[in-house]
């Protein structure tokens, strides 16, 4: 909506306001500064805005106060919905009923996922007038106040302040945003707000990068932008826009938060990116910068094909916690990193599959209940996640050696385009040890142990626990024909062991 519309609006509202108030003998006050022609002349506006009366769901309601002994009063407050492809407002709220016109949609409660600008007008006491609005220092709730202020009519009696934010942010957390590139690559918008499930974002997110060039004098300076606001990139000229990120170059990475109207980003808001804290950021009114968050070279990328993980603690008593374990090997550690590492307790549900009910994680994790101690015949499931640093990428066809040894269970593989890789259920765990043959998990070694590995070797989805009886690393025939033999009382031995994924048989949770 453009300022003309919304003050004519306005302009309309607050002479028809003060047309209505009580006509009163006019004597003249001098304050400190007032020219002493026709009255006092207001310099200082200070008003109180109330929050709590700005919730979705809720009506509007009157929230402005002034201070005792101010020498002008509140006229009238408005909220309005900005329509669609026009000036006009799609609807409106008046604290004063009489300000209405007969086609004006009426605000009656506020809806998530709408926007609403708040104006507020104040009249000045008898005998007193507003100076120039670039003269008058406009505070509220303590901040100075930097938007658009109008006078109203001839007599510079009534005050307008338009689209004044009114709701503070405190906390901000964005994620998902990429950070790194590798030379070729075009960038892309990525960074959401983190919010509670059914909120809307209360500000809009601009991405933005610069390419960074030698002035010759030693010193840098951009050359390229890109932003991920489409209005804001559609003002950079060809010539100066980033398109794609260019081996050995310099890049800087920045935010620019816009709130939404009716909200400010506090003056110690706080922000963090990707889960971190970012140290530096500067607030203006509506507007938040953190400015050379990431500087980034690209280079061409190394392919990892082979991941090497020492020192994981893949045996555990009953009645001992989980630890974070497992290392980089030496020769590796400029290539990647562990984020985190997951045991997850594992049990079969009434679809016969095994599911995960609680969970350990070496970060922090809103996954409940929390595994604190291994229980005796549990299961585990060990899960790890690890990131490519700058210069390196995960690739399509990876190999896991664990403690020194492949490993072969599980799933092990890249994502997000080989910025990360991650196994899944690469070790499973029985603490107090696997009673081999136990095939279905009874604590027992029977026939209905054989018809378990019958099923299971015949496709159904049945759960097997240890089925692989014969330790060649497949389930087969083989492993049914050592069980029976066990079962008959045949001096043959079983060994309490997970099938390889290489196998005859269906790979499926166990």
């Amino acid at each position: 909506m453009s300022k003309k519309s919304i003050m004519s609006r306005l302009l309309t509202a607050a002479l028809a306001a003060f047309t209505a108030l009580p006509m009163l003998t006019v004597s003249a006050y001098a304050e400190e500064g007032s020219s002493g022609e026709g009255g006092g002349l207001i310099r200082e506006v200070s008003v109180e805005l109330d929050a709590s009366g700005f919730k979705y769901g809720s009506a509007p309601v009157m929230i402005a106060s002034v201070p005792d002994g101010a020498h002008y009063s509140v006229l009238f407050e408005r909220w309005s919905e900005p329509g669609q492809d026009t000036e006009d407002p799609a609807a409106v709220w008046y604290s004063d009923e009489s300000l209405y016109s007969a086609d004006d949609t009426r605000i009656s409660t506020f809806e998530k996922g709408k926007q609403y600008s708040y104006d507020l007008s104040l009249q000045a006491e008898d005998g007193y007038t507003f100076v120039n609005p670039d003269e008058i220092n406009f505070t509220y709730n303590g901040r100075e106040y930097h938007g658009a202020l109008w006078l109203n009519g001839d007599g510079r009696a009534q005050l307008t302040a338009v689209n004044m934010p009114v709701t503070a942010i405190d906390n901000i957390s964005i994620v998902n945003a990429v950070l790194s590139y590798k030379a070729g690559d075009a960038p892309v918008a990525s960074a959401v707000a983190e919010l509670p499930e059914g909120e809307s974002a209360l500000f809009k997110i601009d991405e933005y990068w610069e390419q960074f060039e030698s002035d010759g004098d030693g010193g840098m300076v951009p050359v390229r932008y890109w932003h991920s606001d489409e209005e804001e990139n559609a003002e950079v000229p060809e010539d100066k826009r980033l398109t794609t990120f260019e081996k050995g170059k310099t890049y800087m990475y920045s935010l620019h938060l816009r709130a939404v109207s009716g909200y400010y980003f506090s003056d110690d808001c706080t922000l963090t990116l990707n889960g971190e804290t970012v140290d530096f950021v500067s607030v203006y009114e509506s507007s938040l910068f953190a400015t050379a968050i990431k500087t980034i070279r690209p280079t061409a990328q190394n392919v990892i094909d082979i991941v090497r993980l020492d020192d994981l603690k893949v045996s555990y008593e009953p009645g001992e916690a989980p630890v974070p374990s497992a290392t980089v090997s030496d020769a590796d550690a400029d290539k990647y990193e562990i984020l985190w590492e997951c045991w997850a307790k594992l049990e079969e549900s009434d679809r016969g599959t095994m599911e995960e009910v609680a969970w350990w994680s070496s970060a922090d994790s809103e996954s409940t209940p929390i595994i604190t101690e291994f229980e005796k015949g549990a299961e585990y499931s060990y899960s790890i996640w690890i990131k490519a640093k700058d210069g390196y990428e995960f690739g399509n066809d990876l190999t896991l050696i664990l403690n020194g040894e492949e490993c072969t269970y599980g799933y092990f593989g890249a994502s997000l385009g080989g910025a990360q890789c991650f196994g899944d259920g690469i070790v499973r765990l029985r603490p107090g040890g696997e009673l081999a043959g136990d095939i279905n998990g009874d604590g027992s070694v029977n026939t209905a142990d054989l018809v378990r590995l019958m099923k299971y070797i015949a496709g159904n989805d049945v759960i097997a626990h240890v089925p692989d009886v014969n330790g060649d690393g497949m389930v087969s025939v083989a492993d049914l024909v050592r069980l029976m033999k066990f079962i008959s009382g045949l001096d043959v031995e079983l060994h309490p062991a997970y099938p390889k994924p290489e196998t005859d048989t269906p790979n499926r949770p166990m």
